[in-house]
């Protein structure tokens, strides 16, 4: 198992996975109702049989450029935690996501600095 140094923190992958799972409970109110609103329209662009491939990839194009600078770090930690879910429709959002380039606008220097110590 993976253990992670987040600053002067260490814990496991599963407490990461824990705490993330914590702070999106937490806060489910004010930011996982646009994650599911998201997820539902990446669902009907993607399985849509009027929209050719380059028409999807416009419109996920438009729902990309909607998500607010810092909106990008929480879905791409959303999407980590969601794609081990037990629900088995959010590992498909994490699928959507990378088929269609969701989080191209996520500056990296906004996530966590993390380091993997062993292994």
């Amino acid at each position: 198992m993976d253990t992670f140094r987040c600053g002067a923190t260490t814990m496991t992958e599963d407490d990461f996975i824990i705490k993330l799972r914590i702070f999106y409970s937490k806060h489910r109110a004010i930011i996982m109702h646009d994650f599911d609103n998201l997820f539902s329209i990446s669902k009907i662009i993607d399985s849509s049989n009027t929209l050719n491939k380059d028409e999807k990839y416009f419109y996920f194009k438009i729902l990309s450029d909607q998500l607010y600078y810092y909106e990008l770090p929480l879905l791409y930690y959303y999407l980590e935690i969601m794609k081990s879910s037990s629900d088995p429709m959010k590992p498909e959002f994490k699928d959507l996501a990378d088929k269609y380039n969701l989080l191209k606008n996520l500056d990296k220097l906004l996530l966590m600095k993390i380091t993997i110590i062993s292994k």
